[in-house]
């Protein structure tokens, strides 16, 4: 049987991970339409490749989503005029208006997600997540496990 920490520990982790499908699959996804449109609105003229690593997107997924886009007349491809090899994107007009009509949808349900707790609580949770994400962001699998034992030992982490 679990210790009642460990329970807890995996419960906020189950609840992370919810979230985090919840937030992945409501908000558009990593490779989303609207996260495409979005930062074409924000940068105006980008290269595809710029634009790619921006998202962290891979050059087929890439490729893949912007001829649906594009199929869509949202955006305009051409060659750049500096090295004849990239490709320049830049939205239509059509392409300006969904995308912003994207941004406002997604403002909407980003407030409406958040709007159970007071700006008290969404500063202390986004304080909570930074630190959370500070702290991952420094560990390796054999951090994990070699500090794991010694917090087992003597008690939270220095």
């Amino acid at each position: 049987m679990k210790n009642k920490e460990l329970l807890l520990h995996d419960e906020i982790i189950k609840s992370m991970g919810e979230c985090g499908h919840f937030l992945f699959y409501k908000t558009g996804g990593k490779y989303g339409r609207t996260r495409i449109l979005t930062t074409l609105l924000e940068h105006g003229e980008i290269l595809q490749c710029n634009l790619q690593s921006v998202l962290g997107i891979s050059s087929g997924a890439m490729s893949e989503i912007l001829a649906k886009i594009e199929s869509d007349e949202y955006i305009e491809k051409k060659r750049s005029d500096t090295d004849g090899r990239q490709i320049v994107l830049k939205l239509t007009e059509t392409g300006k208006l969904k995308a912003k009509q994207m941004q406002q949808d997604y403002e909407k349900k980003i407030t409406y997600m958040l709007s159970c707790l007071t700006v008290s609580q969404q500063e202390s949770l986004l304080d909570m997540l930074q630190t959370l994400l500070e702290h991952w962001r420094s560990m390796d699998d054999e951090d994990i496990l070699r500090d794991s034992e010694r917090i087992a030992v003597h008690g939270k982490k220095d």
